[in-house]
């Protein structure tokens, strides 16, 4: 079998300790705990429905595919009559995102199987270091949309006629957009997990934000694991959360991914399409050896995680299955598990037919001779996006539990085209039988856009007296094989050159311009392989992302040549993507309108924000096939990826201002495990928006690359260690105007150590 983890290099010996779930919380529509779960599984209830109170449909809604900012499906997975646990009621009344109040449930869910002597989190108690990796975007989240459309009209109206009238618009703003914060920074993902964990786990040692899409949860659980292996933590927190806003329903119709009929019917050879949902899933895990100490109850044990991007393809959107291949084949390397040790997989499958039929061809290729079960949980619960992969471990858990696997329900059998797979669909339940070592093993996948791919493996746990054959690797480096920087470089306002930027890192020269020309100035199409149009289309840090990757290898060279397979892309970003935001504004404008007028507001403040609308709609093209990709942060990683075709995980982490010491942290644990060679660690600090409720005054833009490779790999390739990445200093010794880079202060601060030894 080759994979990721042929050839190991020698710093990453095997850890014989494994990760243990010890406890989990769920909720999606049909469920709010895993119990729930478990029944709607069996049985299923209805889960589409319109939104009913959440927003008005008719803003959003047409049944014209083709109608410029609608969507052309009414229906979604809406938790309508959630009912929070008891135990949130002293908790943080005045929230106004449900992401929060759905993340402290699932939190409280997963912490209370756990014994109480063992709850206490961090702080001078002496209790366990905490680590928390939730799977999340802005755009999953209704506060930063409606907290910018409300800001934006205000601001709009108070240039028009004064403050007075101003005021008036946001009173009637305020009551009809009920996530808007008056600080949009706590409207932002990073927020949202820290207001959930208030009173719970008040001081985690670590705490990210990770986007890879549709795959972000599986990615927050392997990244939680390497917290663990790497003794940064005690205890990790890990999964995802989607709260259904308007404006992606938009963004994804223009796609054609939305299923037309309101159901979703996974691997079946009548799938027309996918339909999103809220949710939120959540995990402890813990080692083993702790765990068992701790008097936990171990739930399943994690087998191995593969995380691969496509690389270069047809576009960003395109499924690859070469990609999830990899993804698949490398998790089960870590074990040097073989098709028949894994007897059934919980697919992606989110009912699109192009994506289904890719993930069919690339499981049935990988199946033993008599086949692989497979099931997916989309036609059930719908598509949790960022949540997703924690609600299939969660299904996965619960199965191992019953030893009973769960039928696809209303299954008709598979496309043509794959009628020959080497794959059994059940429609009813069946017996979960051991596989050849004895143990149940399950694989479980979730691919996002831009081609982020993951595969986790998860094994019920053995008797306590008997041993555990699994492995993994461990994410602490060698002493003497430290993580250090090879390459750079700097794409910022002005285009000052490399010795100018030098001269600014080390104090004796002046700091860059703040800010690039608007609209952004559109790189050749040579340059990024994108036409026009695209360009237009898309955030513009994903084509600085991408040209920071040509003055890279400008400067050093293609240094991932001969390193493809384990070369990925580690990005940092924090704030609201400008694209989102201005797209926003363009899709809630009818709803912005509808409210002020059922406000009662005069005729001149209506005639106001008519102009604002129609400025916004003269200046900001419709959302098209284009815009679901070019306003996520997670797909800049990736874009890398695929512009010089590399095949190494790519992801994207927020940590608020400590987002570029997060990812040189995931860029560090993925060089030592061996899992990459070679890490991009992509800095981006985004265009600013200019509103004070969003945080961004003064705020400058550019993006950084910083090639980070192990010091053995450095020597055995004849590349200059430029600066240890352990000893970047910390961010008091920026130079001038650095701290305006919002997130990139350690990207920063280790480019200036570099440039002082150099």
């Amino acid at each position: 079998m080759t994979g990721l983890y042929e050839g190991q290099p020698a710093h990453a010996p095997p850890d014989t300790d494994p990760v243990a779930v010890v406890g989990m919380g769920v909720v999606v529509p049909g469920a709010d705990s895993p119990e729930a779960l478990w029944r709607q599984l069996q049985a299923p209830s209805p889960v589409f429905t319109e939104p009913g109170p959440r927003f008005d449909l008719a803003q959003f809604w047409s049944d014209d595919p083709a109608a410029a900012d609608r969507s052309y499906s009414p229906l979604g997975g809406y938790l309508h009559d959630f009912v929070p646990s008891p135990q949130l009621a002293p908790w943080a009344p005045g929230e106004r995102d449900p992401a929060a109040v759905w993340l402290r449930h699932v939190l409280v869910q997963a912490r209370s199987a756990l014994p109480s002597a063992h709850r206490t989190d961090g702080g001078a108690d002496g209790g366990p270091r905490t680590g928390v990796y939730i799977g999340a975007w802005p755009g999953g989240l209704p506060g930063p949309a409606e907290t910018h459309v409300l800001e934006a009209t205000v601001a709009a109206v108070g240039r028009a006629l004064g403050a007075q009238d101003a005021q008036a618009v946001r009173a009637a703003l305020s009551a009809h957009y009920r996530h808007a914060h008056p600080d949009g920074a706590r409207t932002r993902p990073t927020a949202i997990v820290r207001s959930a964990l208030e009173g719970i786990v008040d001081d985690p040692t670590e705490l990210m934000v990770v986007d890879t899409a549709c795959s972000s949860a599986l990615y927050a659980i392997d990244l939680g694991t390497k917290a663990l292996l790497s003794g940064a933590c005690d205890v990790a927190y890990c999964g995802g959360v989607l709260a259904l806003a308007p404006a992606n329903g938009v963004f994804f119709g223009k796609l054609r991914g939305l299923s037309p009929t309101g159901r979703v019917r996974s691997m079946d050879r009548t799938a027309d399409g996918t339909l999103f949902s809220d949710g939120a899933g959540m995990v402890v895990l813990k080692r083993l050896s702790r765990a068992r100490a701790d008097g936990d109850r171990v739930l399943a044990l994690l087998a191995g995680f593969g995380g691969a991007t496509d690389g270069r393809g047809t576009s960003v959107f395109a499924p690859n299955p070469a990609g999830q291949r990899r993804a698949v084949e490398r998790a089960r390397a870590v074990n040097a598990l073989g098709p028949y040790d894994i007897r059934w997989v919980i697919a992606h499958a989110t009912g699109t037919p192009a994506g289904d039929l890719a993930e069919l061809r690339m499981l049935s290729a990988l199946a033993p001779a008599d086949g692989h079960v497979c099931t997916s949980n989309k036609g059930v619960v719908g598509h949790t996006g960022w949540a997703a992969g924690a609600v299939s471990l969660i299904h996965a858990i619960l199965a191992l539990h019953h030893q009973e696997i769960p039928p696809q329900h209303s299954f008709g059998g598979l496309p043509d085209a794959v009628a020959d797979a080497r794959l059994t669909i059940p429609d009813e339940p069946l017996t979960f039988r051991p596989g050849p070592r004895d143990a149940r093993t399950v694989g479980v996948s979730a691919f996002g856009f831009g081609g982020t791919n993951g595969h986790l493996l998860v094994r019920e746990p053995p008797p306590a007296d008997r041993p555990t054959p699994l492995r993994l690797r461990s994410s602490s480096p060698r002493s003497d094989d430290a993580a250090v920087l090879v390459g750079w470089s700097a794409l910022l306002p002005g285009a000052p050159g490399r010795r100018e930027v030098e001269a600014w890192l080390r104090g004796t020269g002046k700091a860059p311009q703040t800010v690039f020309p608007r609209p952004y100035p559109l790189p050749d199409f040579t340059a990024v392989r994108m036409p026009p149009r695209t360009m237009r289309g898309i955030d513009p840090c994903h084509l600085m992302a991408i040209e920071s990757a040509n003055q890279l290898a400008a400067e050093y060279g293609a240094l991932w040549d001969g390193l493809r397979e384990r070369t990925g892309v580690i990005g940092a970003y924090t704030g609201l993507p400008l694209s989102l935001a201005r797209l926003s504004l363009r899709c809630y404008a009818d709803d912005t309108l509808a409210a002020l007028e059922r406000a009662g507001l005069p005729p001149r403040v209506l005639r106001a924000a008519r102009e604002w609308s129609d400025a916004v709609r003269s200046t900001v093209p419709p959302p098209s096939e284009d815009s679901q990709a070019g306003v996520m942060p997670g797909v800049m990683a990736s874009r890398i990826a695929a512009h010089v075709d590399l095949h190494g995980p790519s992801l994207t982490v927020d940590a608020g201002p400590d987002s570029a010491r997060a990812a040189l942290h995931v860029a560090e644990r993925l060089l030592a495990t061996g899992e990459l060679e070679l890490a991009l660690v992509s800095a981006v600090a985004p265009q600013p928006l200019s509103l004070p409720a969003d945080g961004a005054r003064g705020q400058a833009e550019g993006a950084f690359l910083l090639a980070v490779t192990s010091a053995r790999t450095a020597r055995a390739h004849g590349w200059d260690a430029l600066a240890r990445v352990d000893r970047a200093p910390e961010q008091g010794g920026l130079p001038a105007g650095a701290e305006a880079y919002e997130g990139l202060g350690a990207a920063i601060a280790l480019l200036g150590a570099a440039t002082h030894v150099g």
